[in-house]
């Protein structure tokens, strides 16, 4: 009784008598110093777009004198992490006197504060960043990798790529701060806590890149490679008005957040590194050389017998003898023996000097760990007219695929050098600390001679060897390029690199393609069968998500409120829904598979913008449940369209004569037995 009576007593003093010291108590603060490191620096797209960043995490050590029995305490932390329940124990046995010992970093916040609450004794944490990639290996040849810092600061170190190149500017900084805590140890924030953080953060990369032309880059790079059995590729997209980098792909390539699963040689930018004798997409520069030096004139023309000599030298071949030929034809079906002579028209010097103008054989400065430079032998270094003879065509000179495009930027825009652009701004907390797109350019080659050029290009798509861009309503221009790798004893008979440069609208350019493919083994190495397509793929998707129109393509005189109407067959379900959504065209869909089979209207047509476009949804390959799949019998003759309905035996109707130009289903179609096939006939 005594003892619950001085119990009431104590409580009343408690509340009543102290309750002002004791409120005091509990809202007091306190100061402590802290050791923070600031957030590394994100690398953005042009469009905002984070392919690198930086997301706080927690790591975990642990103090293994505190722990009373190692094997309790690790059973408890295995309901919370993922480890290795027998390595750890070896370790904190080996340490039992230590006062620090890493147990797992990089730990989420949801996974720190389970832990935290549960109160487990010898357990601390350290707040850190964890870098991810949330485009997984979206540019990773380019953006690089990171590691722990020689503080021993988690993924603070830039290993390859523009982590690496970029390092002292984007890293988090480490400091120490005085902070605010309550009475439980746990921390006050202030607006003004906040901001000294901030002060510690790296800052921002913006890059020049578009992150859905740099997906599609890589998506058909690795296709292409993969298809032709090369040993590897690179794609670069260009905007040829600044020489900004809209993409750069490679492949192979490699997952930044799980490098080590790698191979070294899969993390480079060969694109930027690799140096190779060009073959024939260097034509266009002797082309210019002459030009420039007032050796070539608009209407020369040349005799090609199929081959030549040069003094007692092996005789240059060509594909074929093409007769009396002007320099357009000599472009257009790359003849090697009008290259030869427009290339020792000139004297070397004069060569020599357009092509140092352009910037080939010499880096570019662009921002990045590592850049090839490429082989442009001096004057002094000539020893023969074969030398010279052969660079006509692209033996005996190397550059870079950064170089080959900053050039024929250069040559295609009217005649202006822009140095290449990777990156547009650093930024810190919202404001650019420094500028990378100021360049004003400098006059290379005569805006004639750059107009004479694209219609060269244009000559090559038109009716040479590089048909197979050709597309309907749109001008292109371009260059095939196939050349023979050189190797210690000669050129060697079964190595090539396959190789297509294009650039478009080509009456007033603004971006430009070069497809570069490294030994394709499957049977053609052809720069116009093995490289063009991939190009031909990527320009069809640059234009529907541009938006671009046939006016700004072709010069055709259309009405601003038309557009081209682009190609969705073939795409999966989701990706064509996407896309038709992401262009902000009316569209409306049929049947139940998973690929685009039919289209109307069909690709390519001119159509006003407000236009619906009906996508027919069904499966290409053959039916597993047995049932008939609508063919595809557009152009089928009467006879033939009418012999192939009866052996569906399936209700039909036909309008018209002629041959079939439209039909419902679909081709790829499931047909059961509500279908009616509808045949409409003309001339």
């Amino acid at each position: 009784m005594f003892l619950f009576i001085s119990v009431l007593v104590r409580l009343y003093i408690i509340q009543f008598s102290q309750k002002e010291l004791w409120t005091n108590e509990t809202s007091k603060v306190y100061k402590k110093n802290i050791e923070v490191i600031g957030r590394r620096g994100s690398i953005i797209d042009r469009n905002g777009n984070e392919i690198a960043a930086s997301q706080a995490s927690y790591s975990m050590y642990i103090v293994p004198k505190e722990i009373d029995d190692i094997d309790i305490f690790l059973k408890k932390l295995s309901g919370f992490i993922e480890f290795d329940f027998e390595e750890k124990y070896k370790s904190i046995r080996k340490h039992r006197k230590g006062s620090f010992l890493w147990f797992k970093r990089g730990i989420d916040a949801a996974v720190y504060r389970s832990i935290k609450d549960v109160g487990i004794k010898g357990i601390n944490f350290k707040k850190e960043y964890r870098r991810i990639y949330p485009e997984g290996n979206l540019l990773a040849n380019v953006i690089g990798m990171v590691g722990t810092d020689k503080n021993d600061f988690l993924d603070n170190r830039g290993l390859e790529g523009l982590e690496n190149y970029f390092d002292s500017d984007i890293k988090g900084r480490k400091t120490m701060i005085e902070i605010m805590t309550d009475n439980r140890g746990y921390n006050i924030f202030s607006e003004d806590t906040e901001s000294q953080f901030n002060k510690y953060n790296g800052a921002d990369v913006v890059l020049t890149i578009d992150k859905v032309i740099q997906y599609w880059a890589e998506q058909e790079l690795k296709k292409t490679v993969e298809q032709n059995e090369a040993k590897k590729g690179h794609i670069i997209v260009m905007d040829v008005r600044d020489s900004e980098l809209l993409a750069v792909a490679n492949y192979p390539t490699f997952d930044p957040e799980n490098f080590n699963d790698y191979p070294a040689k899969n993390y480079k930018n060969y694109a930027f590194l690799d140096i190779y004798e060009p073959g024939s997409t260097f034509k266009l520069i002797t082309t210019v050389a002459a030009l420039e030096s007032g050796n070539l004139v608009a209407h020369d023309t040349f005799e090609c017998q199929g081959s030549i000599r040069i003094d007692n030298t092996p005789p240059i071949t060509c594909e074929r003898a093409h007769g009396i030929i002007g320099i357009e034809d000599a472009i257009a079906y790359s003849c090697n023996v009008s290259m030869v002579k427009i290339a020792l028209s000139m004297k070397y010097q004069e060569f020599y000097d357009i092509i140092k103008k352009l910037g080939i054989g010499q880096k570019t400065g662009i921002p990045f760990t590592a850049e090839g430079k490429g082989i442009v032998r001096q004057p002094s270094k000539i020893y023969s007219r074969r030398d010279i003879a052969s660079m006509g065509f692209g033996q005996g000179v190397a550059l870079t695929n950064l170089q080959m495009c900053t050039a024929y930027s250069a040559i295609t825009n009217g005649g202006i050098y822009h140095k290449p652009k990777l990156v547009k701004y650093l930024k810190k907390n919202g404001e650019i600390i420094k500028d990378y797109t100021k360049d004003q350019g400098r006059r290379v080659i005569s805006k004639e001679h750059s107009d004479k050029v694209r219609s060269l290009l244009k000559a090559v798509v038109e009716r040479g060897s590089g048909q197979k861009v050709k597309l309907k309503n749109f001008g292109i221009g371009g260059k095939t390029g196939t050349a023979q790798k050189a190797g210690p004893h000669g050129y060697k008979d079964d190595k090539y690199i396959s190789s297509f440069i294009g650039v478009f609208p080509i009456d007033n350019p603004e971006i430009l393609f070069y497809v570069v493919i490294d030994e394709p083994s499957a049977g053609s190495y052809y720069g116009g069968t093995v490289a063009a397509p991939a190009f031909k793929h990527l320009f069809e998707n640059i234009v529907d998500y541009r938006r671009m129109s046939p006016d700004r393509l072709s010069g055709n005189n259309i009405r601003k409120d038309m557009s081209i109407v682009p190609n969705f067959v073939g795409l999966k379900r989701g990706i064509a829904i996407n896309r038709v959504q992401m262009l902000n065209i009316n569209y409306k869909s049929f049947g139940e598979g998973d690929f685009v089979v039919f289209q109307e209207h069909s690709a390519g047509n001119i159509q006003k913008k407000d236009t619906t476009v009906e996508l027919y949804f069904g499966d290409l390959r053959k039916n597993e449940t047995g049932k008939d799949i609508m063919p595809d019998m557009r152009g089928f003759t009467m006879r033939k369209a009418i012999r192939t309905l009866n052996k569906l035996n399936i209700p039909y109707e036909i309008k018209g004569n002629g041959y079939v130009r439209k039909q419902l289903p679909a081709p790829g179609i499931v047909l059961d037995e509500q279908s009616v096939i509808k045949l409409e006939f003309s001339l």
